[in-house]
């Protein structure tokens, strides 16, 4: 079995076959679809590439740790300078836990001034946006099903299924691969969370998008979302070549 995001990196004929449309509505949502909600955290020098997935992990367990002792985003910044312990111990986490993915001892290192304001204002970015809002959900889980793992989810919003992101770049056809997949592998839940929406929130360039799922597949495919979510569903049990 496998994980979600090999499913999307190493499958790509069958997602090409699948979504014939999707490299056209990227470049739809890219150019003006999308909407900027922040502007861009950028730092010169310091904000090294290697280290960003080590600084977003941080910086979504900080936010998680956060919204459980219901902590107002105005007094989140005080209170990480009141225990800098608190992120010393998720650094140790993350780390240990992208050593694993990484096979590199690259997150060890201690987290850079311009590195820990990252990580601060990322998760209050993330803390704001989780505030007051009901039917909040961080971490749905996607149970597995075939070739794949179960997954899990950044957050559920009511109908609609969350994705956080934290790169420098664009919103990108494997973003909304991964979405299609949990939506998927809902249909075939138990227990299935009634989804009716996809958003994407980058928060460290401050752009987000959302649409209808209907909407989404329609363009992307010119079928339904039971139709798509079928097909992959089918993929992952039946028809799949292993990598």
């Amino acid at each position: 079995m496998i994980s979600e995001k090999t499913f999307i990196k190493y499958y790509s004929s069958f997602w090409n076959q699948l979504l014939p449309g999707i490299d056209h509505y990227v470049r739809m949502i890219n150019s003006g679809l999308k909407e900027r909600h922040y502007t861009p955290i950028t730092y010169e020098g310091e904000d090294i590439p290697s280290r960003r997935a080590l600084i977003n992990g941080i910086s979504f367990k900080l936010f998680y740790h956060f919204y459980e002792q219901k902590t107002n985003p105005r007094d989140m910044k005080s209170l990480v300078d009141k225990n800098i312990d608190l992120i010393k111990e998720l650094q140790f986490s993350e780390a240990e836990r992208m050593e694993i993915l990484d096979n590199s001892d690259n997150f060890k290192d201690e987290l850079t001034n311009t590195e820990l304001d990252i990580v601060i204002k990322l998760a209050h970015r993330l803390l704001s946006f989780s505030n007051g809002k009901q039917d909040f959900e961080i971490y749905p889980k996607f149970q597995g099903c075939g070739l794949l793992f179960e997954c899990t989810g950044d957050i559920r919003l009511g109908k609609t299924l969350v994705e956080i992101k934290a790169g420098n770049g664009n919103i990108t056809k494997y973003d909304l691969y991964q979405l299609l997949i949990y939506g998927a592998l809902n249909s075939v839940s138990n227990e299935p969370y009634d989804i009716q929406r996809f958003y994407l929130f980058n928060i460290r360039t401050g752009v987000e998008w959302n649409e209808g799922i209907e909407t989404v597949c329609e363009i992307i495919a010119g079928e339904s979302s039971a139709e798509i979510y079928s097909e992959i569903i089918n993929y992952i049990t039946n028809n799949y070549t292993s990598i």
